[in-house]
């Protein structure tokens, strides 16, 4: 007979807590192209709040970063792949027009996909330009060759080689521009800046 036990088999694990992110919440400009970021704004800043005008502030301030980061997820999540999603299912919708042009559903579903992939399509490029400016201002503050590199390229692109006179004719000369003794606030509309070069124009009846 075999003993009886009150005891059983248990099977335990154990599972660790992720951290809790801590990442600063970063507002994205492409989320003032949704027609819902205006609707959300206006809820939360309508809430009342009661306490000093920067303690509503921050209050209400905090109460808009969960809404927008719901908004940002649904509406931008995964952008370029979106963009790019969308801007083949508008080509595809293009084409079946192209073979039934008397078909006003396609003609619907065109202008459908024309709107979504257009608007896609500028939320990504509002998102680089701002990632863009982000990543100049992060590698300006470690003073990178990233950064010395677009200080460089910055300053020749600001510079005037060369001026083109009335004649057609070139200078690099200061004794030969007219510009040089001549207040900023009284050079005439006329004058053309160009790519580093100055034209000036024929027009110099008012220029003393």
């Amino acid at each position: 007979m075999e003993p009886v036990s009150d005891h059983f088999l248990m099977i335990a694990s154990v599972v660790t807590s992720s951290p809790r992110d801590n990442r600063p919440f970063k507002f994205l400009n492409m989320w003032l192209q949704h027609p819902s970021f205006d609707i959300i704004l206006d809820s939360c800043w309508k809430q009342y709040v009661n306490g000093s005008a920067q303690f509503v502030l921050a209050t209400k301030l905090k109460s808009l970063k969960h809404p927008l980061k719901e908004l940002n997820t649904c509406a931008f999540g995964s952008i370029a792949q979106r963009s790019t999603s969308a801007n083949l299912e508008f080509k595809k919708a293009i084409k079946a027009h192209m073979d039934d042009p008397l078909n006003d559903e396609l003609k619907s579903e065109v202008s459908v996909l024309r709107a979504k992939a257009n608007f896609l399509l500028e939320s990504e490029r509002h998102y680089l330009q701002q990632k863009a400016q982000h990543t100049h201002l992060v590698e300006s503050d470690r003073s990178s060759k990233y950064f010395h590199s677009m200080i460089k390229r910055n300053n020749v692109k600001n510079s005037i080689s060369y001026l083109v006179k009335e004649d057609g004719t070139t200078t690099s000369s200061h004794e030969e521009s007219p510009l040089i003794n001549l207040h900023p606030s009284r050079i005439p509309s006329q004058v053309i800046f160009r790519s580093g070069v100055i034209i000036l124009s024929r027009m110099r009846a008012n220029w003393n």
